[in-house]
């Protein structure tokens, strides 16, 4: 069964600290798709050439694909930890990459599996997490004499703004959470003696606030 909600992040964003003189940067991005997730793990591997580890989890809606790579550490001491953080918080979309400068101290296995968990748990602190919810698309038309009275009421029921177009009506484009539709369309009915109607034009995710 498909959800009609999800976790993920706000933004691309990073987080950085240093452990024993071991230099971690938490990358974090969000994807929709696992080409995005491969481009910014390129991305980020390209800007730290020089790094000892760059170490990436990914989980992504579409086909519910998740990967992760300790790239060089020990077995189980990077890329799974970063990818528990991430299942922890139940996120999805997301991609994070952990740079490492390594700075001549052994963490030993407890202590990578501890750093490389922090720099992603930072990485997402400083991301912030957001739910995104489904919404129908919806529009209808109507005559200018209604625009000011519609302008005030729609987003009272519901109604999140996409899009205004003006020619001989005023056309308008908002998307609406499905349990509000019903309420939206019986308004548009009562103010208009049923001359306003709904047209559906698909769905769409978007965030919650």
């Amino acid at each position: 069964m498909i959800s009609d909600s999800y976790k993920t992040i706000r933004k691309e964003t990073s987080a950085e600290f240093t452990e024993k003189k071991s230099v971690f940067i938490g990358y974090i991005c969000p994807i929709d798709t696992e080409a995005d997730a491969h481009e910014f793990i390129r991305k980020i591997g390209e800007k730290h050439v020089s790094a000892t580890h760059n170490v990436y989890a990914y989980i992504n809606r579409e086909g519910n694909a998740a990967r992760y790579s300790d790239a060089g550490e020990p077995q189980g001491t990077a890329g799974v930890p970063v990818f528990e953080v991430l299942k922890r918080e139940e996120l999805t979309g997301v991609c994070v990459v952990v740079t490492r400068y390594f700075g001549g101290i052994l963490l030993g296995a407890g202590g990578l599996v501890r750093a490389y968990s922090k720099a992603c748990a930072m990485a997402v602190e400083a991301s912030g997490i957001c739910v995104y919810k489904k919404h129908i698309m919806l529009s209808f038309e109507a005559d200018y004499s209604m625009a000011g009275k519609l302008n005030y009421e729609l987003p009272k029921r519901g109604a999140v703004h996409i899009e205004t177009a003006f020619s001989d009506k005023v056309k308008y484009n908002f998307m609406s959470l499905p349990e509000n539709v019903g309420k939206l369309d019986g308004f548009l009915s009562d103010v208009s003696a049923g001359q306003l109607k709904l047209c559906t034009l698909g769905e769409k995710f978007a965030p919650e606030d």
